[in-house]
């Protein structure tokens, strides 16, 4: 038995390979990337090692990049961000072998992703005298009341009426959420 393992000993390669296999198990991206580095560090024609950290560093970016939209779901109703997520779950179903942290980061990314397409009432009122819009939508016009589908997602609505102060309010609509409601009037003379 030895009592300090060196760079040539094969054991020293076996430990150091069922050591990286357990983390890619364990879905330890980062640690995986590490290990596989410091292993070219040593030798850099290791096959196993460049394929390795090639697999660990693309699967350690998407695992970061799906933790990122979980971590801010807010940001999925940005039509970029939620197509963004999209091909992310997409090279998530297709890397193989699917693990028990990726599954898990595609099922709740897929249900907030789901809970998007659900459209959210929401009925605006008004005082016939002001000028009314969405800032992502335009124009809605002069009424009293208004009732719009929109998607979960940050609003700015805007009211203009000439001789008043503009009014500008913020609506956020959650996922999951099926009604809101709003006042926008210009009362404030100037």
């Amino acid at each position: 038995m030895f009592s300090e393992p060196f760079l040539g000993d094969e054991r020293v390669g076996e430990a150091g390979a069922l050591l990286v296999a357990a983390l890619e198990i364990t879905e330890q991206w980062n640690e995986a990337v590490a290990h596989y580095q410091a292993v070219l560090q040593r030798d850099a024609s290791l096959l196993f090692a460049q394929d390795g950290l090639t697999r660990s560093t693309r699967r350690a970016a998407l695992d970061a990049e799906l933790a990122d939209y979980l971590a801010r779901p807010e940001r999925l109703s940005a039509p970029a961000v939620h197509d963004a997520a999209s091909r992310a779950v997409a090279r998530g179903e297709a890397t193989s072998p699917q693990a028990q942290r990726l599954a898990g980061q595609l099922t709740q990314l897929k249900a907030a992703l789901q809970a998007l397409a659900v459209r959210v009432r929401v009925a605006i009122t008004s005082d016939n005298s002001t000028e009314v819009s969405v800032a992502t939508m335009g124009q809605l016009g002069v009424f009293r009341v208004r009732e719009l589908d929109l998607a979960p997602g940050r609003y700015t609505v805007i009211g203009r009426r000439d001789g008043f102060r503009d009014v500008r309010v913020e609506l956020y609509l959650a996922p999951g959420q099926h009604d809101a409601s709003l006042s926008v009037q210009c009362t404030e003379r100037i």
